[in-house]
Formats: C-alpha cells, structure tokens, sequence
C-alpha cells in the first residue's frame, strides 16, 4: 500500500513538473510575440497593417529566433527592409495605414509597385493639408530643402526619407524635455551617412574621414558634438521653421566662435529656439534659456554683475581724476 502511495505521488511530481516547464516555454515564447492589442491603443489600422508586417517584420505567432531568420532569408528581407511593429507603433507615422503610402497599382498605373508608389510622394503631400500643421511652414520646409547642398548634390539622389525614415522617425526636438538626447537623436541622423564619409570638390568618390578629422579647427571637438546639433551650424538660420532644413556647404558653415559665444548667440535661434523661457531670469540672465542647460561661455551674461563692474570701473576712473587733477594743477601754478 506503501509502495502505491510513493508512487503516486513520484507521478504528481513528475506531470507536475512536465506541464510547469511547457507553461515556462509557452510564455516564454508569448514574451516575444507582439502584443497586438497595445499596438491597437495608437492606431485603429493594425489589423490591416498585419498583411504588410507578417512579411516585413514576422508572422505574430513566430517568435523562434532561428525560424525568423530562416522566414526572413526565404523572402530575401533585409536592411532597411525589415520594419518591425514596434518601432512603426512608436513612430510619428504610427497612427497611419501601410496602404496610404504604399497603395495598390491603380489603373493609371497597373505595373507601379507599392515602393515606388511611396518614394513618389514627399513630406509636403501630407502635412500641407493638415490645419494643426500649419504652423510648422512645411511648404517653406520644403522650399528650403530643394535649395540645400544635399537636394542639389550630383552625387546622390536626396529625398526627405533619407533623413526621416518613415517607419520609424520621432520627434524628439520639438517638445524634448531632455535637449541633450534630442541633440544625440538628431545627431545620429546626421552621422549615418557623415560619420565616415566626405564627398570633396577633388574627387567624386567617397573618401573615408572621421568627423573629428573634419572640425580638426574646433576646439573641445568632443564637448560641441555632444552638446550642439550639427544642424546649428551647417544649416541657414531661419526664425519661421522650428528646424532650419537649408543645409549650407562647408565653406558657408559657421566657424566663428563670437557666433555662439556673443550675447546674441545664434544658439537662440536654432537649438534653443523652441526652448521655454525663464522669465524671473529675464533681468537677471541675457540668455537664461541657455543658462538652464549649460554654460555658454559670451552667451552667460548677468546684468547685475555687469552693472556692478561698471560702476567699480567708473569709481576708479573719477578717483584716478580726482588725485589727479589737483596734483596737474598744482604743478602748474609752481
């Protein structure tokens, strides 16, 4: 009877066991998967998106690495053509179904695939029409894009994609709380293509340089790239778009300091533009906006202290003038 009892309970333990480890690697493998319903919560159109990302990114029911990367290389995907769910979901662009951009052959056009439907179309084709955009100036955005060095280079084929990927760019400036990861973010757009490249006038080939090679003039090389958008200083200045998208040649770039470190910092209108103002620091600070964030050598300035200096500079000139003048004049009469 014993031995019955023992038994028994070794089988419990051990179906108990079998079905603990299953439920692990069931879960364990949900973990992986795409919750559809949290992506529902930012866009009504998930459902239809599926037919475009169970090839450009992976079945939702797959989650085996080795079996996705089998899945992939049977439908030769790769680069920039794998666009998983959760960097489109968490995009600007989230909101939007595949097929508004990528729509079907039309009769016009019956051998058009939905690529080259998309790559057609440009930022401006949208955001024009939409009235809570207005105030962004995507017309004069684009006015100033198709006169930049990158639109008129004959080296490339430049379109708004090649800096905003559609699939996956956020905006980070416009209401970053952090302005140094928005400077990284818009950065690393920048250095995709930058970080080892330069075209020169001498030769039409790429030449492989390292950034730090390119700005060998700039002191505390390592302090600027972190702090600065090269946007600042490679791009016009213009007070009506929020990011300047007129990208200057080299030689037009800013190189003088006393363009930053001024009291006029051009700063103001390009990284700190959409920054909030400190207005109890409006007497107190020339620019407090950038004294918020870090110290601008030139561009920190405080009216207090340079009212005070003035007038302990002013003292000591009426003081030289008053011993002096009586020791002028009482030469003269000896």
């Amino acid at each position: 009877m014993k031995k019955i009892v023992w038994l028994s309970f070794l089988l419990l333990l051990i179906s108990s066991a079998f079905f603990t480890s299953v439920n692990s690697i069931r879960s364990s493998g949900n973990a992986d998967k795409p919750n559809l319903d949290s992506f529902r919560l930012v866009s009504k159109h998930v459902d239809e998106n599926e037919r475009c990302f169970r090839c450009h990114d992976k079945p939702a029911e797959m989650s085996d690495p080795g079996e996705i990367t089998h899945f992939r290389d049977s439908l030769k995907l790769s680069g920039h053509q794998i666009i998983t769910r959760r960097e489109y979901y968490s995009s600007n662009h989230k909101s939007l179904a595949c097929i508004g951009c990528h729509a079907d052959p039309t009769p016009e056009n019956p051998n058009r695939t939905s690529r080259e439907a998309a790559a057609s179309k440009t930022c401006n084709d949208c955001h024009q029409y939409i009235k809570e955009h207005a105030g962004y100036h995507f017309a004069e955005i684009e006015t100033e894009f198709k006169q930049s060095i990158h639109f008129q280079s004959k080296h490339i084929e430049f379109s708004c994609w090649k800096c905003h990927d559609p699939h996956k760019y956020k905006t980070t400036y416009r209401n970053a709380e952090n302005i140094y990861a928005a400077v990284d973010y818009d950065n690393a757009i920048c250095l995709s293509c930058h970080k080892h490249m330069l075209l020169t006038e001498e030769s039409d080939s790429a030449q492989m340089k390292d950034r730090t090679v390119m700005h060998n003039w700039l002191p505390e090389k390592e302090e600027h790239f972190e702090r600065i958008r090269c946007l600042d200083c490679h791009t016009k200045i213009n007070k009506d778009v929020l990011v300047a998208h007129l990208v200057l040649p080299k030689e037009t770039s800013v190189k003088k300091c006393s363009e930053c470190h001024s009291q006029y910092s051009i700063l103001l209108t390009t990284l700190y533009k959409n920054q909030p103002r400190d207005s109890s620091a409006t007497n107190a600070l020339f620019n407090s906006v950038v004294k918020k964030n870090i110290y601008v050598m030139g561009a920190d300035r405080s009216n207090l202290l340079n009212k005070i200096c003035l007038s302990l500079l002013g003292l000591i000139i009426c003081g030289t003038l008053i011993h002096l003048i009586p020791r002028i004049l009482t030469k003269k009469k000896s």
